[in-house]
């Protein structure tokens, strides 16, 4: 059996304390006020807050809960990924409960003054944004041109695919 990952251990152990201080009834610690990277703040693309200091770092957003797996961004109705569900269904669980599952509702924070929404953001429409059929095109070199949203998405001009269709 290979050996976990080091700073993925540690989340688990992050994690695990989280768990156990909410379990005690202690409040869980507000997220502390980050300078921002240098190349700026990166959005979660289930909340549209700007939150991850890198794109598709699996960094978790305090929001959400989103986990932030970019193959899930590229291919937003598969549940395979680092959140075992999809990023459609995520989207539909935050508008309606403000987390991406229920029971993580504990491990979520409102938005902090310095985390805004990302200019133009909203939740996926899928009677106006194409994505590919599975492995279709390579990757992009630049990864921001996944977010749907924005004007520099890479399938703009590409018909719109629904989940549905093959």
């Amino acid at each position: 059996m290979s050996e976990m990952d080091p700073q993925i251990a540690a989340e688990y152990a992050e994690l695990a304390a989280l768990e156990e201080a909410s379990a005690g009834g202690e409040p869980l610690p507000e997220g502390e006020y980050l300078p921002p990277p240098p190349g700026g703040w990166f959005p979660c693309p289930c909340c549209g807050h700007q939150t991850f200091g890198a794109q598709g770092e699996y960094e978790i957003c305090e929001v959400c809960a989103w986990e932030d797996d970019i193959s899930q961004l590229r291919d937003p109705w598969s549940g395979f990924g680092a959140n075992h569900f999809s990023l459609v269904e995520a989207q539909e669980n935050y508008r309606r409960n403000g987390v991406v599952e229920p029971h993580m509702a504990r491990h979520v924070r409102p938005p902090r003054p310095d985390e805004p929404l990302d200019p133009d953001w909203r939740p996926i429409d899928p009677d106006r944004d194409s994505f590919e059929s599975e492995g279709s095109a390579t990757w992009p070199e630049d990864l921001s041109v996944l977010y749907w949203w924005r004007p520099t998405f890479w399938r703009r001009e590409e018909p719109v695919r629904r989940p549905d269709q093959n």
